[in-house]
């Protein structure tokens, strides 16, 4: 698995996702969300992982995977991970 980690990127929807579910329960406002979703890019990078961040712009990312998250089922506005998001 380390291998594919260096080849497979990790793309914007899975660093939101990944952010939103290590919130918990929490809601975050969108610079909280921003903030934790930098600071899994950092954990990701640290380890080697290609990390791919369109624009080379965070916030940018962050808005690509939120958009994409709200656009999936699993995401609709009565599941609790679409409540997280302030």
């Amino acid at each position: 698995m380390a291998k594919v980690g260096e080849v497979v990127p990790a793309l914007p929807v899975a660093l939101v996702a990944t952010a939103l579910l290590e919130a918990g329960d929490v809601p975050l406002a969108a610079l909280e969300l921003k903030a934790r979703v930098v600071d899994v890019i950092r954990r990701l990078e640290a380890r080697g992982a290609h990390v791919h961040v369109p624009r080379a712009d965070q916030d940018y990312a962050v808005e690509v995977g939120l958009r994409m998250l709200r656009r999936t089922p699993c995401c609709s506005a009565t599941t609790p991970i679409r409540s997280r998001i302030c």
